[in-house]
C-alpha cells in the first residue's frame, strides 16, 4: 500500500479500532450508536490528519534513514504540544455530541492517552512506510553504483587487452620483416582482420562462444603465418556450447599466454587444444617452458582471473600445471547471462 492510499484507508482502520475498543461499549441503542460511531469517525480523521502534517513537517526538516533519532524526537517535541490541543478539540466534541456531561480533567486525560496510543501507532506505520521506502532506495542507489563500478573496471580490463595485444603483435611484425618481408605482408593483412574484431566487440560485456571461436580462427591464421607448422591448434567444441557465453578475448589471451612463455619450433612445435568439457571449455597446451622469456606485463592470466572475478565465477576458474601440460578450464555462462544480472 501506498502513502496516498494509506492516508485514505488508515483513518478507516483507526475509526474500526476505536469503536471496537473503545466506544463500542458505549453503544446500547440508536442513539448511542451514533454518538459511539460519530465519536469515533471524528477522533480517528482529525487524529490521521494532524498527525499525517506533523509527521511530513519533521520529514522536511530531517529527511533519509540516517536522521530517524534526530526526526522522531522532533516528531516528539513538534507532535506532543498538537496530540494535547487535539485532546482538548476531542473532548469539546464529546461534550457537545452529549456523551460527557460535562468536562472533568480525567475525561480530558483519557482521551489525551488515547491520542497518545493513536499517535505512536500513526507515526510508527508511516515511518516503517518511509524506512521501508528509504531503505530500498539506498539499497538500489548502492546496486547501481556497483554495476557502475563493475561495468567500469571490466571496461578497464577489456582496455588492457587491446594494447597488451598490440605489442606482443608488434613485436613479432618487426621480428618477420627483417627477415622474411613477405610473411610481415600478410601477418600485417591478418592483424588488421583480427584488430577489427577487437574493436567491434568493445562495447560487449560478453560474447558466444561461436564469435570467440571465429575469432581465434583469425588470430591462428596470423600465428601460423609466424610459426608455420611449429604451431597447432586442434578445436572440439560440442555444437550445443555455440551459444553459451565468454569475456571477450579469453581464448585469444590464453593462445598468446601459450605462445609467450613456450618454445615454438618445428623441433618443438606447439600444440594448443580448445575442447569442450562438462560446462566448461579447456585451453591446454604441451609444456615447453622458454629458458629466456619474452618480455611480459604480466597482465594474460591476472586479466583472465579479474575479469572472471567480476562475474562471479572466479571460484569456477581453474588453472593447473603440470610437468608436461598446462591447462585452464573456463566456466562457460548462461546464454542469456549478464554481467550486471549475474
Amino acid at each position: 500500500m501506498s502513502e496516498n492510499k494509506l492516508r485514505i484507508f488508515g483513518p478507516l482502520y483507526l475509526f474500526i479500532f476505536l469503536l471496537i475498543f473503545f466506544y463500542g461499549m458505549f453503544i446500547k441503542d440508536i442513539l448511542t450508536a451514533v454518538v459511539g460511531i460519530s465519536i469515533s469517525a471524528f477522533y480517528a480523521i482529525l487524529a490521521w490528519e494532524t498527525n499525517f502534517w506533523v509527521i511530513y513537517f519533521a520529514r522536511n526538516r530531517k529527511p533519509g534513514i540516517s536522521n530517524t533519532k534526530q526526526r522522531l524526537l522532533l516528531n516528539l517535541a513538534t507532535g506532543l504540544p498538537v496530540i494535547l490541543l487535539v485532546s482538548l478539540v476531542d473532548h469539546w466534541f464529546t461534550y457537545q455530541i452529549g456523551l460527557y456531561k460535562s468536562f472533568k480533567w480525567y475525561d480530558y486525560v483519557f482521551i489525551a492517552g488515547l491520542n497518545i496510543m493513536c499517535s505512536l501507532i500513526i507515526t510508527g506505520i508511516y515511518e516503517g512506510f518511509y524506512y521501508v521506502k528509504n531503505w530500498r532506495a539506498v539499497k538500489q542507489e548502492a546496486e547501481e553504483i556497483k554495476r557502475i563500478n563493475l561495468t567500469n573496471q571490466f571496461q578497464l580490463l577489456k582496455e588492457q587487452v587491446k594494447p597488451h595485444f598490440l605489442f606482443n603483435s608488434l613485436n613479432t611484425l618487426i621480428s618477420l620483416i627483417s627477415s622474411e618481408p613477405q610473411l610481415a605482408i600478410k601477418f600485417t593483412q591478418e592483424l588488421s582482420s583480427v584488430y577489427r574484431y577487437l574493436l567491434r566487440k568493445n562495447l560487449s560485456e560478453l560474447s558466444t562462444v561461436k564469435e570467440e571461436l571465429e575469432f581465434i580462427n583469425l588470430y591462428v591464421s596470423m600465428m601460423q603465418t609466424r610459426f608455420g607448422d611449429a604451431f597447432t591448434v586442434i578445436m572440439e567444441i560440442n555444437e550445443n556450447d555455440m551459444d553459451r557465453m565468454l569475456p571477450p578475448f579469453v581464448l585469444q589471451l590464453l593462445v598468446e599466454n601459450a605462445i609467450k612463455h613456450n618454445v615454438v619450433t618445428r623441433s618443438k612445435p606447439l600444440v594448443i587444444c580448445i575442447e569442450s568439457f562438462g560446462e566448461n571449455i579447456i585451453v591446454s597446451n604441451n609444456l615447453q617452458k622458454r629458458k629466456q622469456e619474452e618480455y611480459s606485463e604480466k597482465t594474460g592470466l591476472l586479466n583472465l582471473i579479474e575479469r572472471y572475478r567480476l562475474l562471479k565465477k572466479d571460484h569456477l576458474l581453474e588453472i593447473s600445471e603440470g610437468d608436461n601440460k598446462f591447462s585452464v578450464s573456463l566456466p562457460l555462462l548462461g546464454i542469456t547471462q549478464n554481467i550486471l544480472t549475474e
